[in-house]
């Protein structure tokens, strides 16, 4: 009887080791293919057709932080951009248009493997945005950033999204600090 309860607890504490085990691994898997891949799905033309790209007529990168308020909010109003409340603003050239785009559209998980989700925190307050901005350099859709937080707003859900990886908001935070924006991003120049 005795040797009957040895043999079945030795052989469950196998059982849970190897279950565990596999889990281990399959955890430590899935967030290894959850890293960015340089995917090169989207020619540069194909990624300015995307919505709103394909209806900028420019495009920038802005700054804001209002110190007296407890969480920032992107200033705009009416589709028109309060550059009062705004630290830094740059218009994007064409070759860094590419570079953005390229960054939003061809970095993803790799395909091969399952998917694992990218981690959001909750303490939102965003500092950078980037601008689609229209003929009167109205504000025609935006781009929210809360670099700290890895959280991201949509101005409307029209926006072409984009493959998800754990890395692609410290791909395009590297990006706003390569344009030399300072502000959100705690850039040192």
């Amino acid at each position: 009887m005795r040797t009957s309860i040895y043999i079945c607890c030795f052989t469950s504490l196998i059982f849970i080791t190897n279950i565990y085990g596999q889990r281990k691994h399959l955890e430590k898997t899935l967030i290894e293919n959850s890293k960015c891949t340089e995917l090169n799905r989207y020619s540069l033309s194909k990624r300015l057709a995307f919505y709103p790209f394909s209806v900028a007529k420019s495009i920038a990168l802005i700054s804001f932080d209002d110190p007296k308020m407890d969480e920032n909010a992107i200033p705009i109003r009416d589709k028109i951009l309060d550059m009062e409340k705004v630290k830094e603003f740059l218009i994007l050239k064409p070759n860094e248009i590419g570079d953005l785009t390229h960054i939003i559209y061809n970095y993803g998980q790799n395909d091969k493997f399952p998917k694992y989700g990218v981690e959001n925190y909750k303490c939102y307050n965003p500092r950078n945005a980037i601008l689609f901005l229209g003929d009167k350099n109205e504000v025609v859709e935006y781009i929210e950033i809360c670099f700290q937080c890895y959280g991201i707003k949509l101005s409307s859900d029209n926006i072409k999204t984009w493959p998800e990886c754990s890395e692609k908001l410290n791909l395009i935070k590297n990006y706003f600090i390569k344009a030399k924006i300072r502000v959100g991003t705690n850039a040192k120049f």
